[in-house]
């Protein structure tokens, strides 16, 4: 086989490569992008998650908690949409408070009792 033979499959190689690499940065940042900033913390009875969002609009805030996630999606004034999925364990399934105030979401969960 010639060498240039070599040469062309290693250099289409190494591009695919990076191509795949390249799409698997864009599809994080993306994500990131979609994602709205969020505090977690907890106490003996509760978990709160504190989550930002600018210039939030209250009406199109969903909230859905199954299969131990919290699903969390809402638009800005803008129309931006943010999706939000967090990994939740021992919580009440039924027992979420939620507290909307200028561009915040609280997320109270209680824990289950042991």
């Amino acid at each position: 086989m010639p060498a240039f033979r070599d040469l062309y499959d290693l250099v289409k190689k190494m591009m695919e490569e990076e191509e795949k690499e390249f799409k698997k940065m864009k599809e994080e940042i993306e994500k990131e992008f979609n994602e709205p900033l969020y505090t977690y913390y907890e106490t003996d009875k509760e978990i709160y998650y504190i989550v930002d969002v600018p210039h939030l609009e209250s009406q199109t805030l969903y909230i859905k908690m199954e299969n131990n996630k919290l699903e969390l999606s809402c638009k800005d004034k803008y129309g931006k949409c943010y999706h939000l999925e967090l990994p939740v364990n021992n919580v009440e399934k039924y027992d979420v408070d939620v507290v909307r105030n200028k561009g915040f979401v609280k997320i109270v969960l209680k824990k289950k009792s042991t």
